[in-house]
């Protein structure tokens, strides 16, 4: 979320096709959120093959959570009404001149457009498989340099970083992700 070239890919967007930023907005938030979630699953599945990790994951609960969150989405993606949002609302009258209550309509709908099931289920699977080959990397890496460790560890470290270098909200998780890193296969 930190990712300072994320918000520049927008407008960026805006200056070759222009689509405002409202309306690409969405798309950048449906990529962090599949990428964190492609991370916590490979950290959860990982943690939950290694036998030392696995007394101490609270995995059925946090599994039966992720899918009752996801069934919640669902639902409420078919029951509240595409254009009652925002209908009614009164903003203040400083923001009522700048007319932005167009524009939370506009990024509510492109949020409805883009976070639908099929879109998260997809972008989900694809961020899972995207980083588990990234944590395949980190295995051939470390046994190149002489240091043998499971698959299941080489995916949890680098989900681990990943997540530690989203929430620092650092640029690119400069910092955070090369210490977690570090500090993970020392400990592995």
């Amino acid at each position: 979320p930190g990712h300072i070239g994320e918000v520049f890919k927008l407008h960026l967007i805006r200056e070759r096709t222009s689509t405002p930023v409202v309306q690409t907005a969405p798309l950048l938030l449906l990529d962090r959120f599949t990428e964190g979630g492609g991370f916590m699953i490979l950290a959860l599945g990982s943690a939950l093959a290694m036998p030392q990790l696995r007394a101490q994951v609270p995995g059925p609960g946090l599994m039966g959570l992720g899918l009752a969150a996801i069934a919640l989405f669902a639902l409420a993606q078919y029951f509240i009404p595409r254009q009652t949002f925002l209908r009614h609302v009164r903003l203040p009258a400083a923001l009522e001149r700048r007319q932005i209550l167009p524009h939370l309509r506009n990024l509510w709908q492109g949020l409805r457009i883009s976070f639908t099931v099929r879109q998260l289920a997809g972008g989900l699977a694809l961020s899972t498989i995207a980083r588990f080959a990234d944590g395949v990397v980190i295995l051939f890496a470390a046994r190149m340099l002489g240091v043998n460790i499971p698959l299941p560890a080489a995916v949890l470290v680098l989900a681990v970083s990943g997540l530690a270098g989203g929430i620092s909200f650092l640029p690119a998780g400069t910092g955070a992700v090369e210490t977690t890193m570090i500090g993970l296969l020392v400990l592995l």
